[in-house]
């Protein structure tokens, strides 16, 4: 129960905003990022309320899937939520300036970190060490995300010589499948790359090859993004 929880809800990382592999998306379809991120708030409830409601029932019926522990007090409860509000606040203005339109991604990063280090300091919780901790964390995340992109790049432009995309074009066009059947033909692609590659490197690979497809056949890529 416990691994499949986490394997499960792991999945919500990439739907739920802010989300890396939205806004590569983004960047690869020229698709609003501030729309992706919209769509995928819905989405990512309803599952999480899946999510809980299989594991509610699956312990009700089963209830040494889940051993009981001490309950939690309403004042204990509070007290805990009490700790959240700098999340909250970094969440409003990170999220709400994109979504209002009035900043950029890059530009909401960089208030989400200056907004940050102001909490920081109005806590009383800021160390040189933190500092630094926190800036190599972000250089070795965005050097892992690069070295992706780059490889995954590079691998795309590949075939593009080769013309695999122009000959994937033209079996799916004449596979004679309607628009809903081509759509799970590349869902099918993506479960079976999946199963080999990085989620990230399999939507720079595919994407330059499956975006035409999907705008000639009518796909809003908004939505294909957040499905």
């Amino acid at each position: 129960m416990t691994l499949g929880s986490l394997a499960a809800g792991g999945t919500l990382g990439i739907l739920i905003p802010p989300s890396i592999s939205m806004i590569i998306y983004g960047a690869l379809a020229e698709a609003s990022i501030g729309k992706l991120f919209a769509g995928g708030i819905i989405p990512g409830i309803v599952l999480s309320g899946m999510f809980m409601a299989y594991i509610g029932l699956r312990v009700r019926r089963n209830p040494r899937l889940a051993p009981k522990e001490a309950a939690i007090s309403v004042r204990g409860l509070i007290l805990g939520l009490k700790g959240l509000w700098p999340i909250l606040i970094l969440m409003t203005i990170v999220l709400g300036g994109i979504f209002g339109g009035v900043m950029t991604p890059t530009e909401a990063a960089a208030a989400g970190s200056s907004a940050a280090l102001a909490i920081a300091l109005g806590l009383r919780r800021f160390t040189w060490q933190m500092l630094k901790e926190s800036l190599l964390s972000s250089l070795e995340t965005t050097c892992m995300l690069m070295f992706i992109v780059v490889g995954a790049s590079i691998l795309s432009s590949y075939l593009a010589v080769m013309g695999v995309p122009k000959l994937f074009a033209m079996f799916v066009f004449g596979s004679g499948l309607p628009a809903v059947g081509i759509l799970l033909l590349i869902y099918l692609l993506y479960i079976f790359l999946g199963c080999f590659i990085d989620g990230l490197s399999a939507m720079i690979l595919t994407l330059p090859t499956v975006l035409p497809i999907l705008t000639t056949l009518g796909f809003d890529l908004i939505w294909f993004g957040v499905v």
